[in-house]
């Protein structure tokens, strides 16, 4: 039996000794007249192989079987059928359609959630940087969000959430990589937004509710933020009952943080936060009803506010939309410091690290959602500090350059 037929093997998916795999992206690339063929791409899957190239910039496909034996989940895929050594190949374009349907055939290629497990959001930008991150992060530990773009970013480089998430699958192929990956829609605004990423097919979604924020209550005197306090009481129908679950109390967590809601640190929380609260929860419900057939997550962004986040902040914020039902598997604080994409941290670590653990200290009581760190772009010196003291459950999210 030849190459072409002998690699077509039984069982899920599985890579192709590094000679096989060698030896059939060479023909596949004479083949289908690429340019290049990637044999790192060369696996075996239930039947039939697969080999991923291209020509100039374009994507392919191949998948080959035995001829007469078509694997039921190729059943899908349109393309140009070639025979070749006893086999049938189908050489596909790299298309949207050719793409969407290889993630809804082969579940490694399908975008699941982060979990608990320590993530890393690679952000490529460009949609060509794939399969090197997926070299950086081998052996890490880490679950990757291959996919992650913000609606402000894709506008930027003209890109459609499809297509962010398209350039993904094609560089996990690309890779070989069997083991599952994430797509993040970062930092959604609106629930346009949120359609068109969870459309797209994008399970983790960024909630930023900062148009709703009132960002300036710590800088206001006493005075107007109790005019603007008493604002959120009349436009918000719960803020009536937040006084007295929340004014003149302490919250201790851990036996080592406590959270004072006392005088301006309640009415700040309040003022700043009290009209996000039901906005984030319209959004999530979005995300439910859009995601309601495939499992989806949720994470709570803040870190584009112009003060660090307080712990009255993350306790009061946490205990509204938990109560709303909201399920959440992050939370992104404003963390002091600067944390400007491309370089390393600037600003007083110890700060830092203290405010680190005062945070992942309040996740853990609050369901145990991980912290998430925007932008951790390059922020070398700190990715030890924060993995100790999250105690591993945490996200960094990047701009890809890392």
């Amino acid at each position: 039996m030849d190459l072409f037929e002998t690699s077509a093997r039984s069982g899920d998916a599985a890579p192709l000794a590094p000679r096989a795999a060698k030896a059939l992206s060479a023909a596949i690339r004479n083949l289908a007249g690429w340019d290049r063929a990637y044999p790192e791409s060369a696996i075996s899957h239930q039947g039939a192989w697969i080999v991923a190239g291209r020509k100039g910039l374009a994507r392919g496909v191949a998948v080959g079987f035995p001829a007469g034996k078509r694997p039921r989940w190729t059943s899908d895929l349109r393309g140009a059928q070639a025979s070749a050594q006893g086999a049938t190949v189908l050489l596909l374009e790299g298309t949207h359609e050719t793409l969407q349907a290889l993630r809804e055939a082969l579940p490694f290629l399908q975008p699941r959630p982060t979990g608990k497990t320590p993530s890393f959001g690679f952000g490529d930008r460009t949609g060509m940087a794939t399969p090197g991150h997926l070299l950086a992060l081998k052996g890490s530990g880490f679950f990757p969000n291959l996919a992650q773009q913000s609606i402000r970013e894709m506008t930027r480089t003209q890109r459609a959430p499809a297509e962010v998430l398209d350039a993904a699958v094609f560089g996990a192929l690309q890779a070989g990589h069997l083991t599952g990956f994430g797509a993040d829609a970062d930092h959604l605004k609106t629930l346009d937004d949120v359609d068109r990423c969870a459309e797209a097919g994008f399970v983790s979604f960024t909630l930023d509710a900062i148009e709703k924020v009132i960002d300036a209550a710590p800088r206001m005197n006493d005075a107007d933020l109790e005019q603007a306090y008493q604002k959120i009481l009349a436009e918000v129908p719960a803020a009536k009952g937040w006084e007295k679950k929340y004014s003149g109390k302490t919250f201790t967590f851990e036996k080592k943080v406590a959270v004072r809601m006392e005088g301006r640190a309640f009415r700040e929380a309040i003022v700043k936060y009290g009209r996000a609260i039901p906005y984030w929860v319209e959004m999530g419900k979005r995300v439910y009803q859009k995601k309601k057939d495939r499992p989806c997550e949720i994470e709570i962004a803040v870190d584009e506010t112009g003060a660090v986040t307080t712990g009255a902040e993350h306790v009061f914020i946490t205990r509204e939309l938990t109560e709303r039902g909201m399920i959440f598997q992050g939370f992104a604080p404003r963390f002091v410091g600067e944390f400007e994409k491309g370089v390393d941290y600037k600003g007083e670590r110890k700060v830092l690290e203290d405010s680190v653990i005062e945070h992942a200290v309040l996740a853990r009581a609050h369901g145990g959602y991980k912290i998430s760190v925007h932008s951790g772009s390059d922020k070398f010196s700190i990715y030890p500090m924060i993995a100790k003291a999250t105690e591993g459950r945490f996200h960094l999210k990047t701009a890809g350059t890392s």
